[in-house]
């Protein structure tokens, strides 16, 4: 969060608001629909739209609502306490699956992309590529079949367009993916270096660095469907063009390395540029607040991360809120809240992770556990909790990273189920407020969530297996985009890649 070099002198989109639940306007009025009229300029102005798009999305409300079902967090007021119960609608995400198409979404990158092709700008190509990839795989991961081939208007795009299937979607940004790390192994063109240097918000365009953060998406990607390939389904093997898991081993072992590789969302103190988190907590304090299954972790062995994550309940103590309880009968506003203070996980300049070295240590881990290899996975497991304690400027030395794993001796010791959930558990810490813990929890039904109850039954519901699609497209689009009711009732409520709910 705070070792990544930024690239000064950005204008970020002012409507980034935490009020919105959709992503930033399409600000950028002065380019043209007819690519043929794109001028360097204007490809510039939209890669700002695409950037900004793309925090947002990793920001917004899905970070919401993920993190209060995962109980990272808690919704305990308004709207968020339903929401903590697991009661969403297709108006909960509706403006973040439209930031797919719009404001920095398809229709942008495809017009971007078609300009920077046209130019030969190879390195600017190809991190748009990354993004488009960021955006529908997690897209996907989350809606399951999208309007994506022939979505997005403008270049190639139709009105209306079909739902592609789920494992069709990750098979293309696969391919994407694929094509900018070769694009990126090459040399830039020099048309497209000031550009990369002066607008590309997060590395400057340094090729290297964009290479690793392909490798460490597409291992995220195919961790997606060992689930799936696991319980025999084919189209685990469509998503990921063979063994889903030794493919993301592959990748991840050439992806990020280091703190100061990791994909954020840049942003500054100036109020415009103040990170999503920030300015929901600023606007609608006590809406949500820190969750009890985090904090507990977290208490059990006095980790550091602690008060960097949150503050101090009003008895001195880090205390969080249990799921569903909208703050009643429980810690609730006199609890533990996110830190937004200076020094704080969210404080209003902090950059949010997208992909981290951490991440992809933990996926190693999990690689290589799953294939027997339970030293490896123990030493992946280090690592990335030491990338993890060094992203937040904490002691990353041995004896830390000892203590966050409840003691060196201890996790050495720890073998089987015991070893995958403590890789998870640190996974799902360092995964603090980032969508990406959803689907891990989704896929290995870990952390061990206590749920809610609902009235009188000694029965837990279960977490929701996806989100709704938004209604803004269900309603431009009738003709393709199933209504809630429908939704539910195919594959019961799941995505292809989720085979199986998770225990309540």
């Amino acid at each position: 969060m705070r070792m990544t070099t930024k690239v000064a002198g950005r204008a970020l989109c002012a409507a980034l608001l935490a009020g919105s639940l959709g992503a930033c306007g399409d600000f950028i009025s002065d380019v043209p629909d007819n690519t043929n009229l794109v001028t360097e300029a204007s490809a510039a102005q939209l890669f700002t739209s695409i950037q900004v798009n793309t925090f947002f999305t990793n920001e917004s409300q899905l970070s919401r609502i993920t993190a209060m079902w995962l109980s990272q967090m808690a919704g305990t007021d308004r709207q968020f306490a339903i929401i903590d119960q697991y009661v969403i609608d297709e108006e909960d995400a509706d403006g973040e699956m439209s930031g797919l198409y719009i404001g920095g979404g398809l229709q942008d990158i495809k017009i971007a992309r078609q300009f920077t092709q046209d130019e030969g700008f190879t390195h600017f190509n190809a991190i748009l590529k990354i993004h488009e990839a960021f955006l529908f795989g997690m897209g996907a991961s989350l809606w399951g079949d999208l309007p994506y081939r022939n979505a997005g208007g403008g270049v190639g795009g139709t009105p209306n367009a079909t739902l592609d299937p789920q494992e069709q979607i990750y098979a293309d940004v696969q391919i994407l993916l694929d094509q900018a790390i070769t694009q990126l192994g090459g040399a830039a063109n020099p048309g497209e270096v000031g550009i990369l240097s002066s607008r590309e918000m997060n590395f400057a365009g340094n090729a290297a660095a964009w290479r690793a953060v392909a490798y460490s998406l597409k291992a995220r990607l195919y961790m997606h469907w060992v689930e799936a390939q696991a319980a025999g389904r084919a189209s685990a093997t469509t998503a990921c063009a063979g063994n889903c898991l030794t493919k993301a081993l592959a990748a991840a072992q050439n992806g990020i390395q280091s703190p100061e590789g990791n994909w954020q969302g840049i942003h500054t103190s100036t109020s415009t540029e103040t990170n999503v988190w920030y300015q929901f907590v600023n606007d609608r304090s006590g809406y949500i607040s820190g969750g009890a299954l985090l904090i507990n972790y977290l208490n059990a062995r006095s980790d550091p991360r602690l008060p960097v994550y949150f503050t101090q309940g009003s008895g001195g103590t880090y205390v969080g809120s249990q799921p569903g309880t909208g703050g009643a009968g429980d810690p609730g506003l006199s609890g533990s809240q996110l830190n937004t203070a200076t020094g704080g996980y969210a404080e209003p300049g902090a950059d949010l992770p997208i992909i981290t070295c951490a991440e992809t240590y933990f996926i190693i881990a999990e690689a290589q556990y799953r294939l027997g290899a339970e030293g490896l996975a123990r030493a992946a497991t280090r690592a990335g909790v030491a990338c993890h304690l060094a992203q937040l400027g904490l002691a990353s030395d041995a004896a830390a990273v000892d203590a966050a794993l409840g003691g060196g001796a201890a996790f050495n010791a720890l073998s089987g189920a015991a070893l995958l959930a403590e890789i998870i558990r640190q996974k799902y810490i360092a995964l603090f407020l980032n969508i990406e813990a959803y689907n891990d929890y989704k896929r290995t039904c870990l952390p061990n969530l206590t749920t809610i109850k609902v009235g009188t039954s000694v029965e837990g519901e279960a977490v929701p297996d996806r989100l709704f699609y938004g209604q803004t497209e269900r309603q431009a689009n009738p003709e393709n985009i199933p209504t809630p009711q429908e939704q539910l009732s195919t594959n019961g409520g799941r995505n292809e890649n989720d085979p199986a709910s998770c225990p309540a």
